[in-house]
């Protein structure tokens, strides 16, 4: 998929008009290429924040102008001519598209406010005729379910960000670190299924009881990172019993309620949430909990 088709196609991921299944396709596909996950990272940066600007009305010409400017450059493209963005390149043109956003909420009116559309009859029309314009067709709005199935789509999108590797991550798991660090998603997952027979080769016997959890917690996070967060599940809530370390215990719960809302089970989230935010042991994972509510229960 080139810079292009995945532009357009993003357009219609974070607009809503996406189907959930090509939604479900455009987010594996993306996750397999570090140059398109950085865009998305990016864009998904920018569009969260782009509902505080909307007050700021006087300054979307200004914005319009510098749209109109970066979108010649970055998205007016051939697609015979190859594109390559420079750091400070992603960040304007992921700062342009949710400018188009930010600028079609302020501008256009919603669905409900449409002008009724006026059918013009090029033909000739006699005094005694009767003009019947031809209908036109409205495009379907999504159902009830389809839109919240959306909305968590849109709120796992701004919430998961793939948690960093152990500080020693020397042991029988260093070749699934290297990979998920590098993010090397399947690779990773290879090796932590294969991490057991290479400790027997090793002469390093059965792995302990706490790799095995790690490994679990990994593989889990690297199967969200690809899209597929129903085979996360059950993993993460194996690395979440009464011997696992702490810091472990609450990171798992915390990746274990996005994935809750990115399967459509809030109320499961919602109660993996709340037990973090009234968790003094939860540390930073506290304030995130309780923001994540917050924007659950606004929706």
């Amino acid at each position: 998929m080139t810079i292009e088709q995945w532009l357009l196609k993003a357009s219609a991921y974070f607009d809503g008009t996406m189907a959930i299944e090509e939604a479900r396709a455009f987010e594996q596909q993306t996750a397999e290429n570090d140059e398109l996950s950085e865009l998305m990272k990016l864009w998904k940066l920018t569009d969260a924040e782009a509902s505080a600007y909307e007050q700021y009305k006087p300054e979307v010409e200004a914005f319009i102008n510098t749209h109109q400017r970066l979108k010649k450059e970055f998205i007016g493209v051939t697609p015979a001519r190859a594109v390559k963005f420079p750091a400070w390149k992603w960040v304007a043109a992921a700062a342009v598209l949710a400018g188009i956003f930010l600028i079609g909420k302020l501008l256009w009116p919603t669905s409900s406010e449409k002008p009724p559309v006026v059918v013009q009859n090029t033909k000739p029309v006699s005094p005694d005729s009767t003009v019947t314009p031809n209908p036109v067709k409205e495009k379907e709005s999504p159902s009830p379910s389809e839109k919240n199935q959306h909305q968590n789509e849109v709120l796992y999108a701004q919430s998961f960000t793939p948690d960093d590797i152990p500080g020693d991550p020397n042991g029988p798991l260093d070749d699934a670190y290297f990979y998920y660090a590098s993010k090397q998603y399947k690779k990773a997952i290879t090796a932590i299924d294969s991490a057991g027979s290479r400790q027997l080769t090793r002469g390093g016997g059965d792995l302990n009881a706490t790799t095995k959890l790690y490994g679990n917690y990994y593989k889990a996070l690297s199967l969200m990172s690809l899209g597929n967060e129903d085979a996360a599940i059950p993993l993460l809530n194996q690395t979440i019993p009464q011997n696992a370390p702490q810091s472990l215990k609450v990171k798992s719960r915390w990746y274990l309620a996005l994935a809750y809302i990115k399967h459509n089970e809030r109320s499961l989230a919602s109660t993996l949430l709340e037990s973090l935010a009234n968790d003094s042991s939860s540390g930073a994972y506290k304030n995130k909990a309780r923001k994540l509510l917050s924007d659950l229960k606004e929706q």
